[in-house]
């Protein structure tokens, strides 16, 4: 066993020794106390295949009652309370890792960007009831859970839009602050495997589907094939974000104020500025620069060659789950 991995399991087994007891993690190279090791070999942590993780386990969860509406004088209550707050939830920096992404040497330090939880709680003066949602800013979310997302819009919908989806999606994603990160099968449009799980047993399953190469190949190679039709419009707009300082992990961002389908982002400064507007509607929709409060004229970087540009007074048609990514022209 090389030096190197030998530091690295060492170095692991002494952060999660550390957890079990005592504030110390001992160095590299010293023997481990054999109570913190025991309380490793305790945890029921380890027991991995249990519970809702075993083999033949059932898979189905028992959805809660809907909520329903109201009745009586709440019947046609429009009016709520709203409150929100605001908490910092940036935890210690030093000494993470980066989820894979890294150099297996690198140590992480320093804090790019705070994280935040928010909260809305929406109150009923009617009949005194209340709803709370929470947002944090965890980083992920699964590629499964989107993917499961869109298949049940598929189900309901029936309208040949799960790609137009998958790259609107994306297109929020690739537009706001940070680094965005990008499953290899949503560059794919690769759905959740629910037979693999249903052989295994095991939920993580669902989206440990092994590709066979000659079958993606011939499938990216495959005009119109639903892998080739994500992959492309994934590549664009992925291109589209690298092509621009404005879409650097610390450009200014700002959330355009709009109708309720749409979602709008500006980035950028001067004359490297952006606009991506996301329609999250199922039906054809217009809007117009002006409305946004956006002034000058743009051009739409995903339009043909040779489309025209807008100005402020211009309507701009988004398709059902269109996206516009507007490059300002003057």
């Amino acid at each position: 066993m090389s030096h190197l991995r030998k530091a690295t399991i060492a170095a692991l087994a002494a952060v999660v020794l550390a957890a079990c007891g005592g504030s110390d993690v001992p160095d590299v190279g010293e023997s481990l106390d054999s109570t913190a090791a025991r309380c490793v070999l305790d945890s029921p942590l380890r027991e991995v295949g249990a519970g809702r993780d075993a083999p033949g386990a059932p898979l189905d969860v028992s959805p809660p009652a809907p909520v329903g509406e109201a009745d009586g004088a709440c019947r046609e209550n429009a009016r709520f309370r709203v409150g929100r707050g605001l908490q910092d939830i940036t935890g210690p920096a030093a000494n993470k890792s980066g989820a894979g992404w890294e150099d297996p040497t690198q140590v992480m330090r320093g804090i790019h960007q705070r994280q935040f939880a928010r909260a809305f709680v929406f109150a009923s003066p009617c009949n005194g009831k209340r709803a709370v949602f929470v947002s944090a800013d965890i980083g992920l979310m699964w590629g499964s859970l989107r993917s499961g997302v869109l298949d049940a819009l598929a189900a309901v919908a029936d309208d040949g839009g799960t790609v137009q989806r998958i790259l609107a999606t994306h297109a929020i994603l690739l537009a706001l602050q940070g680094v965005p990160g990008l499953w290899a099968g949503s560059l794919l449009g690769v759905r959740n495997w629910g037979e693999g799980v249903a052989r295994t047993g095991r939920l993580r399953t669902v989206n440990r589907r092994r590709l066979l190469l000659d079958e993606l190949t011939d499938d990216l190679d495959r005009d119109g094939s639903f892998a080739s039709t994500v992959f492309h419009g994934m590549a664009e707009l992925v291109a589209l974000r690298a092509s621009s300082e404005a879409f650097s992990p610390t450009s200014p961002q700002r959330v355009l104020a709009g109708p309720p389908w749409l979602f709008g982002v500006a980035r950028g400064l001067d004359d490297d500025r952006h606009l991506v507007l996301v329609s999250v509607s199922d039906r054809d929709r217009a809007v117009r620069l002006a409305d946004l409060g956006e002034e000058g004229r743009w051009r739409d970087r995903l339009a043909a060659p040779g489309t025209a540009s807008y100005g402020p007074e211009d309507t701009i048609v988004l398709p059902p789950w269109g996206v516009a990514w507007l490059a300002v022209t003057g």
